[in-house]
Order: C-alpha cells, then sequence, then structure tokens
C-alpha cells in the first residue's frame, strides 16, 4: 500500500462519527470535512545511540507484540558501479542473501531463516540498500547472528549466481510488456539522459560479463559498517541490544571507510517538447513535467513548501484537485493520476503528472492539463483548496511515524541523506503557514511551459506532425528495434 493510500485510509478513520452519531453522507469527495490531524513527534535524541565503532543505531521499544524488527540502511547502491558494471551492486545485494555464507552453504543458511520463521531480506537501489530482519523477539539472537554472518562473509555461491543471472535475463525480456515499464524508461532517459545513474539500465551483455570476483570486490569494498546505520524496533530491551550490537560489530574489525556522499547529480539538460512511442495498449499513458529541486539543506526556504501545496491542489487527488476535478470529473477524460513535487533529497526529481487516457482524447487531454496548469498561476487557490492540499500533506507525513518502525526507520534515513531532523519538527507549521499567494508565487516560478516534457506512450491516432518519436527498443540490449 503506498503512503498516500495509507494517509487517505487514515483520514477517513479519523473523520468516522462515534458511536451514536448521525453523520450527512457528503455529495462529492471535495466536500469531506475532517478534523486537524493531531500526532506528536518521537524525540530523535531519546531514540538515537552510538556504538564503539561509530556505527549509529536508532532503536524503540515495543512491547505490543512478541515481533522485532531490525534494519541496515546503507549508503550502498547503483551510484557505486563502476564503469561498464552495470547492475553489479543490485547483484551483489541479491546474492549477499541468496548466496549463502562462509560458515553455512546458500541451502542451510535459508534452512536457518525458516527455522526460525523470520523474514530476511536486501533490496538495493540507486543510492542506498535496505536489509532487513523480522523475528520473535526470542529469537533475537539467532536472527542477528545470522544477520551478521551474512553481511560480513557472503559465500556469494557460482551456482546461486548463475540461477539469479537467469532469472534477471528472463525478466529483462519481458520489460517492454509492460507499458508502465517502457513510461518509466523513456522518462529517465528524456529527462536525464542515459548516462546518470538512475537512468543505466542493464543489457543482456553487460549481465553476461559480471562474475563471482566483481561481487565479493564490490562487497569487500563498499559493504563495511562505515556505510551502516542500523534500526531496531519491538519487543526489545534497549540496552541489552545495544550490548549485543557492539559484540557483533566487534568481531567485524575493519569498519571500512565511507563512501562519497552525496552521489553526482545529472549534466544532462533535457530537450522541452512532446515525445511519443508507439505501442498497442488499451489505454494511453502520458507523462508531462520537467526537472524540479532539491531539499539542499534550506528547510525554513517558504518556496520548497510552496511547491508541495501546489502539487497537491495541482494533481494530488483524482476527485478534489484541479487536474482530478476536470480532467476526471468534469470531462472524464483520465482513468487514474499520480504526481510529484520534483523535491528530492540527493538530486533534483522531476515534477511530473502521469495519467492514462482513451487514445482518441490524448490532444484534447493535453490540451486541458496546459490550461489548468496557466489557470493555477494566474489565479489563487481557494481556501478550500488550501485546506484539502495540507490536510492530505500532514496526513501523509503522519505515516512516516505511524508505529515504532516508521519511525526509527525515519529517523536513520535522515542520517543517511545528511538531513536534519528538525525537517520533520518544523514541517507542519512551515506546511500550514502557505498562503494562496504562495501558490500562485511557486506556480509562476515552478510551473515552466518552455521546460515542460511531454511523453505519450501508446495509441495515438491524432498525433500532430511536430511530435518527436521515439523508437521501440529491444528487451535486452535496449537498441532501437529495427
Amino acid at each position: 500500500m503506498t503512503g498516500r493510500a495509507t494517509a487517505t485510509i487514515l483520514a477517513l478513520l479519523l473523520a468516522l462519527p462515534a458511536a451514536g452519531e448521525e453523520a450527512a453522507i457528503p455529495a462529492h469527495p471535495r466536500e469531506l470535512r475532517f478534523p486537524p490531524l493531531a500526532f506528536t513527534l518521537p524525540d530523535p535524541a531519546g531514540l538515537r545511540h552510538t556504538l564503539r565503532n561509530g556505527v549509529v543505531v536508532y532503536i524503540a521499544e515495543d512491547h505490543t507484540l512478541p515481533l522485532v524488527d531490525v534494519a541496515v540502511q546503507a549508503r550502498i547502491g547503483a551510484f557505486l558501479d563502476p564503469p561498464g558494471k552495470d547492475g553489479l551492486a543490485a547483484l551483489t545485494g541479491s546474492l549477499l542473501r541468496q548466496g549463502g555464507t562462509q560458515h553455512r552453504p546458500a541451502r542451510s543458511f535459508d534452512d536457518a531463516v525458516e527455522a526460525l520463521a523470520a523474514d530476511l531480506a536486501v533490496d538495493t537501489g540507486d543510492t542506498r540498500a535496505d536489509v532487513t530482519l523480522n523475528c520473535l523477539s526470542r529469537d533475537l539472537d539467532a536472527g542477528l547472528d545470522l544477520l551478521f554472518d551474512m553481511l560480513a562473509h557472503p559465500a556469494f555461491a557460482a551456482d546461486r549466481l548463475e540461477a539469479e543471472k537467469a532469472h534477471l535475463r528472463e525478466a529483462m525480456t519481458a520489460r517492454n510488456d509492460e507499458v508502465t515499464d517502457v513510461v518509466d524508461r523513456e522518462w529517465q532517459w528524456l529527462l536525464y539522459g542515459t548516462e546518470h545513474v538512475s537512468s543505466r539500465y542493464l543489457t543482456g551483455q553487460r549481465l553476461a560479463a559480471l562474475n563471482r570476483q566483481d561481487l565479493i570486490d564490490f562487497h569487500a569494498r563498499f559493504w563495511r559498517p562505515a556505510n551502516f546505520y542500523v534500526t531496531v524496533a519491538g519487543d526489545v530491551d534497549a540496552r541489552k541490544v545495544l550490548e549485543r550490537l557492539d559484540t557483533l560489530f566487534a568481531a567485524w574489525p575493519d569498519s571500512g571507510r565511507p563512501v562519497p556522499w552525496p552521489p553526482p547529480p545529472s549534466s544532462y539538460r533535457p530537450r522541452p517538447g512532446v515525445y511519443a512511442l508507439n505501442l498497442d495498449v488499451p489505454q494511453t499513458q502520458v507523462v508531462l513535467g520537467h526537472l524540479g529541486g532539491v531539499w539542499d539543506g534550506h528547510w525554513s526556504d517558504p518556496a520548497n513548501y510552496a511547491i508541495e501545496v501546489l502539487t497537491e491542489v495541482l494533481a494530488g487527488d483524482l476527485f478534489t484537485s484541479r487536474l482530478g476535478r476536470r480532467l476526471r470529473g468534469t470531462e472524464n477524460l483520465i482513468y487514474g493520476m499520480q504526481s510529484r513535487s520534483g523535491l528530492l533529497g540527493t538530486w533534483p526529481d522531476t515534477f511530473q503528472i502521469r495519467f492514462a487516457c482513451d487514445p482518441a482524447q490524448v490532444g484534447r487531454t493535453l490540451a486541458a492539463a496546459g490550461e489548468e496548469m496557466r489557470r493555477l498561476r494566474d489565479e489563487p487557490a481557494g481556501a478550500d483548496e488550501l485546506e484539502r492540499a495540507k490536510s492530505a500533506l500532514l496526513a501523509e507525513l503522519a505515516t512516516s511515524f505511524a508505529a515504532p518502525r516508521e519511525t526509527v526507520a525515519t529517523y536513520a534515513g535522515d542520517d543517511l541523506l545528511g538531513w536534519p531532523h528538525d525537517f520533520w519538527r518544523d514541517y507542519r507549521e512551515r506546511v500550514m503557514a502557505v498562503s494562496a499567494d504562495d501558490v500562485r508565487r511557486a506556480a509562476r516560478q515552478s510551473l515552466r511551459p518552455e521546460e515542460m516534457v511531454t511523453l505519450v506512450v501508446g495509441n495515438w491516432p491524432e498525433r500532430p506532425r511536430d511530435v518527436r518519436m521515439l523508437p521501440l527498443r529491444d528487451p535486452l540490449s535496449l537498441e532501437p528495434v529495427k
């Protein structure tokens, strides 16, 4: 479930009448009114600890259930892939879990995890890796033994490596089967070029060239405690957990060196315009937007919060936002909608609006979307629009602290990114301070028609002649299909 869906459900539950109360059913979702969402942010200082080797650990005791969640957030990801070794970080992460350890063969390691009824996983992205362990609190010592054996002493079993490469190759052959995958890939290339870490896609040839020694070398260089941030949440005693972690890390004498941070941004400059790729699908997918900004430490800058509110007003909800009300409610042109504010913590994200529509309505839908964006630059947002937008943002904020596991993960993520915790403490007040004039000012500054990139993937029977056509690509080589 997405954070937006969780936040919506949370808001609806808070709005339910008490037992015995009568509640009138609004005629339209935009008429819904919710009481202010009240919650208190936990103090990060009371949860933060530093081990003897310098690793930061956040611990939240929660004795509701006899369960424990342990996570390692690491500054390890595709941004560390050597030239020509695309996919190495991700493959190393997969085999870290699947390839056994120097003390337990792969099958034996899997059996040990299953015997604890535990869940142990590794996920590697562009800028970070997440290692998660979930187990019964009584089995925490045994679970931590397995976790640290995996992290410090992976075997990268050759047979498991070949099986994973075969699985990846098979998955790659289906990269054109889902239209959303094609949209994601082409959008990344249009906005960031093909060389940025977020835009490098593994090819069959480069996958075949990755070998076991590559994984061993990558692990030896980067999978070190100097790049780790640890969280523990659940039925634990914080003092005992810290003692246990100190002991486990003491057996890992080489903490390594921190990786360069943050990862470099893209130097590519997008070419504005309308791009299309022919694909025979029932619904045509449309994305429009441009490069945004970055949360770069200027936390008190009101413009950043105005952009967040602006995005909610324009396209945050399918039924109550300006685009949603017109494109879905009034004219019934689109089937769904997603949006992003364009603010990210590492490099500039993309401000984007994405929706699906009938192929025969693409031109009309794009024209209507452009009109609404221009209108938001000229007409101030109404009080109801501001209230709904701010409520949605604050409900989403609450999901970052909905449970102890989310709380410690959020604070550890701040440390990984280099963000101050003040961001969360002051977020509510700064969002609430955004005015209609702030939103209109942000619209004039951040909705930039001259930089707009539009991507249409699917059928477009009445496509204008000046649209730039993109080729369909071979799923393995990513070369244009001739």
